[in-house]
């Protein structure tokens, strides 16, 4: 009996160091698998980080342009405000050059038909004097005329 129950000790300790060995093997692989996982975990974590990190910066960088962009419109907008009064202005002083340039030429007409005369602007003003007596004399000597016609009329009545 004693051979037996060293044969099952010896058993039993084969069988307990079959299973250490089966066992270790089994740990050692999970031990390497948790390593693995935690290794993947962290990286996982880092570049999760990184790609926030990046997101930030991408959505500041997103605001900042939309801001440029807004800004760039409102300066175009007053850019081409500026644009159409100027326009507008430039049309205005075009067509007040327009006036004066005809203006202009209708006064300098004028004075080449005064120049045309031969006469100074003093000779003129005597001449249009000159003019008005001269009618208003021949006013007077109608009015005579007509007097006298009357009278001529009168004096022929009472011969006849």
């Amino acid at each position: 009996m004693r051979i037996s129950l060293f044969v099952a000790i010896l058993a039993a300790l084969g069988a307990g160091t079959l299973n250490v060995i089966q066992v270790r093997d089994h740990i050692n692989t999970l031990i390497q698998q948790r390593e693995e996982q935690r290794t993947q975990k962290e990286a996982a974590q880092a570049d999760a980080s990184k790609t926030h990190a990046e997101l930030t910066k991408t959505q500041k960088t997103l605001a900042d342009t939309q801001q440029q962009l807004a800004d760039a419109q409102n300066a175009r907008k007053k850019a081409e405000d500026v644009a159409a009064a100027q326009t507008k202005r430039a049309d205005d002083l075009s067509d007040k050059l327009t006036k004066a340039t005809q203006d202009r030429d209708a006064a300098q007409a004028e004075l080449a038909a005064y120049k045309a005369t031969g006469k100074s602007p003093e000779e003129i003003s005597k001449l249009v004097l000159l003019i008005k007596q001269d009618q208003d004399a021949i006013s007077a000597m109608n009015e005579e005329k007509k007097v006298l016609a009357r009278n001529l009329l009168r004096v022929q009545t009472r011969l006849d």
